[in-house]
């Protein structure tokens, strides 16, 4: 699934108009957003249930840096769903040459009340949808 992200606002750039390291990681949870939103499941209709996806762990490979004013895309899969977790996967490039400036997987866990529960099974066949799209 390819998730268009709108402009980055300056105030994430370093002096040098780079993308701080830290700040991708908001560019991903837009795209999670992003895609639940799409799923039809948007992220405030899980957080009014007490539920969320918690990162348990995340990599980032920094292949080239994003400055500012870029317009970027990130191609978003999956993989490895089970019961309670899954991992998910970004590829963040540019928008129209598709020069790649990431890649990265984050293991999510589907939690209620902070404790790992079962995924709804909307969201399950979501994700298959896209797994190792």
């Amino acid at each position: 699934m390819i998730i268009k992200l709108p402009n980055i606002p300056l105030e994430k750039f370093d002096l040098g108009g780079v993308l701080y390291h830290a700040n991708y990681f908001h560019l991903f949870e837009q795209a999670r957003e992003k895609f639940l939103e799409l799923s039809n499941l948007p992220y405030p209709s899980l957080v009014k249930e007490n539920s969320h996806l918690a990162i348990v762990k995340a990599e980032v490979d920094y292949v080239k840096p994003i400055f500012y004013g870029d317009k970027i895309k990130i191609e978003l899969s999956t993989s490895s769903i089970k019961k309670t977790n899954f991992f998910f996967h970004y590829k963040t490039s540019h928008l129209s040459t598709n020069e790649l400036y990431t890649s990265a997987t984050t293991k999510m866990a589907f939690v209620k009340n902070l404790v790992p529960t079962k995924m709804p099974e909307q969201l399950i066949a979501a994700l298959n949808k896209v797994e190792n799209a």
